[in-house]
């Protein structure tokens, strides 16, 4: 994401044990060829003396029930 414009509005966020889940809105100025919109990706992450020590980032769809 280096050199893009991105913001992230979070719509979700879920703590399990201090290892979080933060749904997110992407938005911005980069390239969304072949994205949906909206783009909803979900960050997770683990955070130890005040700083981010894991970050996963991922595009979750939604179930098909």
């Amino acid at each position: 994401m280096v050199g893009d414009h991105v913001t992230l509005e979070p719509v979700e966020v879920a703590n399990n044990d201090g290892f979080y889940a933060v749904r997110c809105k992407y938005d911005g100025a980069y390239d969304k060829t072949n994205l949906p919109d909206p783009l909803i990706m979900t960050n997770y992450f683990r955070v130890r003396d005040g700083k981010i020590v894991t970050l996963f980032v991922v595009k979750n769809n939604e179930p098909k029930y």
